[in-house]
């Protein structure tokens, strides 16, 4: 889960476009363009070992690592069992603004099969300021478990978009 779209806010690009519009008339212009914003992964989501009972069900990670089952999923605490959001550091411009897009949901298929599960209602820690030039959030997120779900490691692709404000 570490493929992430990167985005340059639109700001940079409308200044510029705006500087080469306004010396085409005459009229001297600058501008600053901003430096990429970029987004690291430092934590995969760990949602802890759990199983189906008789149906189908959800584990919620908080952003604080609690978690919480619904349906028919049954929570273990065990000592393998080491629950915790995503972490991620932005980088970017000192002290702007930024934004997160999450998509509605990310498809997780099992390793060597094809069964999925989907994990969507994300949330995050932070101020959305990139106080020094960067800031480190975490990420809660609600994992959806059929009630036949396939035993294995399961893994997708992230598709988060930071953007400056």
């Amino acid at each position: 889960m570490k493929s992430f779209r990167r985005f340059c806010g639109p700001v940079s690009l409308g200044c510029v476009a705006l500087a080469a519009m306004l010396s085409a008339t005459g009229t001297r212009a600058q501008t600053t363009p901003k430096t990429a914003i970029t987004m690291n992964q430092l934590a995969d989501w760990n949602f802890g070992e759990f199983f189906t009972g008789s149906g189908s069900g959800s584990v919620t990670i908080t952003t604080s690592g609690t978690r919480s089952a619904s349906g028919g999923v049954v929570l273990f605490n065990t000592a393998a069992s080491d629950p915790h959001p995503a972490s991620f550091e932005i980088t970017g411009d000192t002290a702007a603004s930024y934004s997160i897009l999450f998509p509605s949901s990310i498809t997780l298929t099992v390793a060597g099969g094809t069964q999925t599960m989907t994990l969507d209602h994300f949330t995050k820690t932070g101020t959305g300021v990139l106080t020094n030039g960067k800031e480190t959030i975490q990420v809660g997120a609600t994992l959806n478990i059929g009630a036949t779900q396939a035993n294995g490691p399961y893994s997708g692709t992230n598709f988060l978009t930071t953007i400056y404000n």
